[in-house]
């Protein structure tokens, strides 16, 4: 190589990644540089023909035309590209993919991690971004799948706003988190829909439109993650989120157990214990009609517009629902925070590096919240109601939360037609305490667990992060909640 090229190839590598800066540790910006300009010259001959042959495959359609992607490449290392890991996998590379998807040079490099993409249809080039956190002891340890609502709200909100193991501030800092669900779990935190985060589509055709859609591209990215981490296959696995996630959660955990029982069995079994749902919103028709009154007994509305609102019909309700105002107060992680943390943190160039997103996908989710606009209306009763008589299940709220409150998971609780639920229209709720501190409040019926915790909104692992983790521990290894102690 010609003294000439390596400078414009450094050169050109040194425009892309200025922002750098932004996220990581200042004192190993120059070391970052410098080992990202060695990897792009000495990079192996199969890893660059490998990478090569998927750059000009995926680009096609992105405004990079076949003839100028081998001239891209050329210029610019395979750490500007979104890493596509469903390559890797197919031609069972595995350790080679596991070491690329390593995330490096985000502050707090010994919190190991690994993140990239998943193809989940190869028509439309469709694929999932993941973020994987192995618990501080993985080797037994189960596996959570986190989930945020939206729809079209990154799930990297619960991962840095909630219980991942590195925190995002105001000041575009990480710190450590104390109670991190590390601690007991294995996470793992898709952006989902596609189109949602960073998980993207080259064709909108790719983008989910149903809860059956968004199941089958998740157990299409739970499977190939399996497959490149086959170290945690046996273990338990567990799927839950917030909010929307009411929608995606169960229709996943039902779409498990068909393919883990079905006539011809996976490839890769799942081994699936459960879901859990905080604040799921699982049934507007359910949950919306109890919403004005709610409203009205928190001074959110006068009489007049809570008579109004129960005369409307259930869209103009949800219509209500996702106005600003009505947002905006319900809120208990700020507004500045959430932005901040989209526009300046995920955005940047340093944390698009470390994550290998590139810079394909746009953050836009309008796109994944608009192609599920003719599935709101529709719930998962049916899925949980199978999930609550043959699987473990936790339901928990905030008492404060204004945006999915407790009457409205109520509602659409003492509906559900399981087994259990004459059992569960009939409970008291059992005070939790953890040691003099009133907790919250539990109910148990069978396999099916309802937390109520007390001093928490919509986002309890961000409100009472101590309570959350205790919560999600008893649940998990079948602790009991009375009278908890530290």
């Amino acid at each position: 190589m010609s003294e000439q090229r390596t400078q414009r190839k450094e050169k050109d590598f040194r425009a892309v990644a200025v922002g750098l800066t932004e996220t990581m540790n200042p004192t190993r910006t120059a070391s970052v540089l410098l080992t990202s300009l060695c990897l792009m010259l000495t990079r192996a001959r199969a890893n660059r023909e490998l990478a090569h042959k998927d750059l000009v495959k995926r680009y096609t359609g992105y405004g990079v035309a076949d003839a100028w992607a081998g001239v891209i490449w050329n210029r610019f290392p395979a750490e500007i590209y979104p890493l596509f890991l469903t390559p890797y996998i197919e031609a069972e590379r595995i350790h080679e993919a596991q070491d690329r998807s390593r995330v490096r040079g985000l502050l707090h490099d010994d919190v190991e991690s690994y993140s990239g993409y998943i193809t989940v249809d190869k028509r439309y080039q469709s694929n999932m971004f993941f973020w994987f956190f192995p618990a501080k002891d993985p080797s037994n340890a189960p596996v959570l799948l986190w989930l945020n609502g939206g729809p079209g709200r990154s799930s990297l909100v619960g991962a840095m706003l909630e219980n991942g193991p590195l925190a995002y501030t105001l000041l575009n800092r990480l710190k450590r988190r104390q109670y991190a669900w590390t601690k007991h779990f294995s996470m793992i935190y898709v952006d989902n829909p596609v189109g949602a985060g960073y998980s993207f589509t080259r064709d909108d055709a790719g983008l989910s439109r149903s809860k059956d859609d968004i199941a089958r591209n998740l157990y299409s990215t739970l499977r190939q993650f399996f497959k490149l981490f086959p170290q945690y296959s046996k273990n338990d696995f567990y799927a839950g989120g917030q909010s929307y996630a009411g929608k995606y959660v169960p229709a996943l955990g039902y779409y498990i157990h068909q393919q883990n029982h079905g006539q011809h069995p996976p490839e890769v079994r799942i081994n699936f214990k459960g879901i859990y749902l905080g604040a799921g919103f699982c049934s507007p028709a359910k949950m919306m009609p109890v919403y004005p009154d709610f409203l009205f007994s928190m001074g959110f509305v006068s009489d007049s517009q809570r008579r109004q609102m129960k005369q409307n019909n259930i869209k103009l309700i949800a219509d209500g629902l996702s106005g600003k105002r009505l947002l905006t107060v319900a809120a208990t992680v700020s507004h500045d925070l959430l932005k901040a943390l989209r526009e300046d943190w995920m955005d940047a160039s340093g944390t698009r590096l470390a994550l290998h997103v590139g810079y394909a996908a746009q953050l836009d989710s309008l796109k994944a919240m608009n192609a599920l606009q003719n599935e709101f209306l529709l719930d998962t009763a049916t899925e949980n109601a199978f999930l609550m008589d043959n699987y473990k299940v936790l339901h928990y709220s905030g008492n404060l939360d204004v945006i999915v409150n407790v009457p409205m998971t109520e509602a659409f609780l003492s509906s559900v037609p399981w087994s259990g639920q004459a059992e569960y229209n009939s409970s008291s709720l059992t005070r939790w305490f953890l040691g003099d501190d009133l907790a919250g409040f539990v109910t148990q019926i069978n396999n099916f667990t309802r937390v109520i915790v007390r001093n928490s909104g919509h986002m309890v692992p961000n409100d009472q992060p101590e309570r959350a983790l205790i919560m999600m521990e008893r649940f998990v290894f079948d602790k009991p909640f009375e009278k908890s102690v530290h």
